[in-house]
């Protein structure tokens, strides 16, 4: 019998019979092809390794390369992907991706058709630029709007001075094919890149693209809890926000092409952020806000309430943005929208036990000020601050500032064991607000109808305290304070608000006085100086973070006693010294109310400022009687002479002369505006100088305009306290507060040099060994500045 097999278009005739089988004694002798097709198209190699086997009875004749079976191709043929990378844009508007996308549905499935979102859009096109990775995004009611909306998208990209894309990769499928689009796309001289059909492969950044800010959708969505109608309003904030976020893929900037070697690759940019890598401006994220949280949007305009005792604002959830101030809202139960910027926002702070949800805290988002019934006022967030009462701006140390946590999060999670100083730091000023009965819980249910419910908030400062026992290793000290947000109590509540602290020329006659008489120097700190004294009426205060008892907000605290953040706490504490300084003979001087005097005891005197007490003795047993008596009264640390005060380091030599410097607050000042390898220079400006330059952008001059007022304003502080040295270049800066130059900038820059090279340069008041020389001329003075401090 015969067999015939087509290979092809060869025809081939193998003759035997039927049931012959391979043996050792008669082992049949095929080609390759033909034991292939034999054995139901096994591998190739496979067959070679039989044949090597005597005793399979399979011997090949002819080649054993050059095989190819038209029919394995066709059973097992898959798709081929390119291993190699497509190459990369280096500037902007160089290569564009464009690609389009249904509501979060397939496009190619008619019979499910996308969601429509609120608008009746059901598509988005999605365009990227291939160098810096950064999206733009357009919503269409049906894909034939690509065209339009295209055209529309390379004009505003000519309006900001780009040149229309060079290359543009899409689809070769659907609109992209129409002559409209690919003229439209053909007519600047640009060269339209279409993919094979089928293929998105072809085009992995728009599709990856696709994928990124759908998953980022679809978690907002699900976690915001609202309709799917809503999807192109999430969409376009999840665009914005990853255009404003750091991204692994390499991005590229024209601004860093070599301007040199035309031969050398350009570099790829500083920046990891795509808005970064195409404006060359930091991104921009401040006004981001949590979506579907409650707003309060105040109502005026054609929703303005049409009487006097109706509600100014109404609840929405917020579902976008437009800008950077202004919001749109959505209500839930009118389902109206409305884009205002008008509003209060709703924040949270984690706690440590559950929270609820719908507990959160307004905080303004304009300067309109709003007082709201406490049902819309819970919990503050960590990232979010409602600001304290102005009485508690006398608790900050000095206007330079350290790495302090913000919130109570942050604190606890301090790596570094500093977490756990932060922790004990709060666990002692709740003992001590306990221990002084401060409030007593009630049950919200008690509190008077109409009365708020404050909230509060952790604030923290490190001091510079060796010698205290709480300190670390380093000498660091941690304080914490539980701050009631006074701005949301009612104003009967807040009145009498003025205390005076000491003037700094009092201070500073002080040392001079102590230092040409050899008087003795003390310094006394009240431990929580505000709580000392009662309120005149009862105010209602949610409970510490990470200290609540019970259901946190089933129980609430109600305060007797004064507490950090009320406007009033600084006059009660205020009252309450002075009343305790006259039972005990003293008066303030009709010059410094802060300044107080002994009536019967010679020359002894005490300076206030806040809970730093200073006190100046001719005889050192007064001052010794002057801190027994506080302490028998109040809680204090006696910290004996002082070495700081107020900011600044006291140095008493042996001569009994007095020297202050401002050494610590410089050396933050050059931190901070990283001159830490600057060299010094020997004048704070140079003569003759003039800013007569003209200011330009914040991208074109390298700074902003609020951190040239950060750097001036640090500059008039040091004149005014110890510096006068720098007086005339500080006034000369300030004149370009409103609008700074370049000229001005590097102005400022040198100042801050000069002061790192004269750090320790500070006022000098001479001991009692040494006569006061007298000047006829006014303009030298007997304290001052000598070469030696230098």
């Amino acid at each position: 019998m015969a067999k015939s097999y087509n290979y092809g278009d060869a025809m081939s005739t193998i003759a035997g019979k039927p049931n012959d089988q391979p043996s050792d004694r008669n082992p049949l002798t095929r080609t390759l092809m033909e034991w292939h097709v034999t054995l139901g198209h096994i591998h190739t190699g496979a067959i070679i390794a039989l044949a090597k086997d005597p005793s399979s009875g399979i011997r090949i004749k002819g080649s054993k390369t050059g095989f190819f079976c038209d029919s394995c191709v066709k059973a097992g043929m898959t798709r081929k992907f390119s291993q190699t990378p497509m190459p990369r844009a280096l500037r902007a508007m160089q290569r564009v991706h464009i690609d389009l996308a249904g509501g979060g549905r397939t496009l190619d499935d008619m019979s499910d058709y996308p969601i429509e979102s609120r608008q009746g859009t059901k598509y988005y096109m999605l365009i990227t630029d291939d160098a810096t990775r950064y999206r733009w995004i357009y919503f269409l009611h049906t894909k034939d709007q690509a065209v339009e909306i295209y055209a529309h998208w390379v004009q505003f990209m000519k309006n900001l001075g780009f040149t229309p894309p060079a290359l543009v990769r899409t689809d070769i499928d659907g609109v992209f094919r129409s002559n409209k689009m690919t003229t439209m796309m053909t007519k600047d001289g640009t060269i339209w890149e279409p993919t094979t059909p089928q293929s998105p492969h072809q085009d992995g950044v728009s599709e990856r693209g696709i994928r990124t800010i759908m998953t980022r959708a679809r978690a907002v969505l699900l976690g915001m809890n609202i309709p799917k109608k809503f999807w192109a309003d999430v969409l376009e904030t999840v665009v914005a926000i990853t255009n404003n976020t750091p991204t692994s893929t390499t991005l590229y900037n024209e601004k860093y092409w070599p301007t040199n070697n035309a031969d050398e690759a350009p570099a790829r940019c500083p920046y990891t952020v795509p808005f970064s890598a195409l404006t060359n401006a930091p991104p921009q994220l401040r006004h981001f806000r949590e979506l579907g949280v409650d707003v309060y949007a105040h109502l005026h305009g054609s929703q303005k309430p049409t009487d006097k005792l109706s509600a100014r604002a109404e609840i929405f959830k917020l579902i976008g943005f437009r800008g950077n101030s202004i919001y749109r809202l959505w209500s839930p139960t009118t389902d109206k929208i409305i884009v205002t910027s008008d509003v209060v926002f709703p924040a949270k702070e984690p706690t440590t036990s559950q929270v609820d949800a719908n507990h959160t805290t307004p905080e303004p988002a304009s300067s309109a000020t709003y007082l709201v019934d406490d049902t819309t006022v819970p919990e503050l967030a960590d990232a979010e601050w409602v600001r304290p009462a102005k009485a508690f701006a006398t608790y900050v140390p000095s206007p330079l500032t350290g790495s302090v946590p913000k919130g109570y999060k942050d604190a606890v999670s301090r790596p570094g064991g500093v977490g756990e100083y932060w922790q004990k730091s709060m666990e002692r000023e709740i003992a001590d607000l306990e221990r002084r009965n401060t409030w007593t819980m009630i049950p919200r249910s008690d509190v008077p109808s109409g009365e708020p419910v404050a909230p509060g908030r952790w604030v923290y400062v490190e001091k510079d305290r060796p010698q205290d026992p709480n300190a670390d290793p380093d000498g660091i000290l941690r304080k914490s304070r539980w701050v009631v947000c006074g701005n949301w109590l009612k104003k009967s509540a807040r009145e009498e608000t003025y205390a005076p602290v000491v003037n700094d020329a009092t201070n500073r006659m002080m040392f001079a006085i102590a230092a040409k008489r050899g008087w003795t120097l003390r310094q006394v700190d009240i431990v929580m100086a505000y709580l000392h004294g009662r309120l005149g009426k009862t105010i209602y205060m949610r409970q510490p973070t990470g200290f609540e008892v019970g259901t946190p907000h089933a129980m609430v605290c109600a305060v007797g006693g004064s507490l950090y953040g009320l406007d009033p706490a600084a006059k009660i504490w205020y009252d309450f010294l002075t009343a305790l300084l006259r039972e005990n003979g003293f008066k303030p001087s009709p010059y410094d109310p802060a300044l107080w005097r002994h009536t019967s005891r010679s020359h002894l005197y005490m300076t206030i400022y806040v809970d730093d007490l200073h006190i100046i003795a001719e005889d050192p047993a007064d001052a010794d009687w002057l801190v027994d008596t506080l302490a028998n009264k109040l809680e204090i640390k006696d910290l004996k002479e002082p070495s700081k005060y107020l900011g600044m380091e006291v140095e008493r030599r042996p001569d009994g002369a007095i020297k202050l410097t401002l050494r610590r607050y410089i050396d933050r000042l050059v931190q901070d505006f990283r001159l830490d390898d600057a060299v010094p220079v020997p004048t704070p400006i140079l003569e003759g100088l003039k800013i007569d330059d003209t200011p330009v952008s914040e991208r074109e001059g390298g700074f902003t305009k609020k951190r040239y007022q950060h750097g001036v304003g640090c500059l008039q502080y040091l004149a005014v306290k110890l510096r006068p040295d720098i007086a005339r270049a500080a006034s000369l800066l300030a004149q370009k507060n409103t609008a700074p130059t370049p000229k001005a900038w590097r102005a400022l820059l040198r100042v801050i040099q000069y002061l790192k090279g004269t750090s320790d340069l500070g006022i000098l008041y001479e001991g009692p060994k040494n006569e006061i020389d007298e000047f006829p001329n006014a303009s030298y003075l007997p304290i001052g500045y000598t070469d030696s401090d230098r």
